[in-house]
């Protein structure tokens, strides 16, 4: 859900999946090969219920990478992904830590972390791999993420923080200032 360029569908498929079907707001979807149990749809999140109403297949797996976030309302975004599993499949949703977001916006605008870090003011932007498309987005905290998991009916299983390799790291310094004594 949120496939952006298709490109994480294809690995998918590439690495096992049996079927994958890509949604996103943006159409500039990749080739597909004849014969690859691969589909992409112009679809906006928000509208998820609409898809599941056309979607007579169900699925092991309903990935939001990072895209979750681009619903307007999160909560029936995440009702309408669980009716697309099939029993004993699940949701996945990888987000970036809301801190990130607050460290950025605390540093560029100079007001204080807490301020970033709980303002729930929208802000639009154009993306840089398609400027033809204007996103909104929203900090969420930790607890906005995980009380949108419950309200749809949904539980965590598991929860991870990855952490910058040392290669990371050197490449992206501004992701480690200030955060980690080194």
């Amino acid at each position: 859900m949120g496939c952006g360029n298709g490109g994480k569908s294809l690995e998918l498929y590439a690495r096992g999946a049996s079927r994958v079907v890509g949604l996103d707001v943006t159409d500039g979807f990749p080739p597909v090969t004849e014969g690859a149990a691969v589909r992409f749809q112009h679809h906006d999140l928000s509208k998820l219920a609409d898809f599941v109403s056309d979607e007579s297949s169900r699925f092991d797996r309903v990935l939001f990478l990072s895209s979750l976030g681009y619903a307007d309302d999160e909560v029936s975004t995440l009702v309408a992904a669980r009716l697309l599993l099939r029993p004993g499949g699940a949701v996945v949703v990888a987000r970036t830590s809301p801190i990130r977001y607050a460290a950025e916006r605390s540093e560029r605008e100079g007001c204080g972390l807490g301020t970033a870090y709980h303002d729930s003011e929208p802000w639009a932007y154009r993306p840089s791999w398609n400027p033809s498309v204007v996103l909104s987005r929203r900090t969420r905290t930790f607890s906005d993420m995980l009380n949108t998991v419950y309200a749809a009916g949904l539980r965590v299983t598991e929860c991870k923080e990855p952490q910058l390799t040392s290669e990371q790291a050197e490449r992206y310094p501004t992701s480690r200032r200030g955060w980690i004594n080194t």
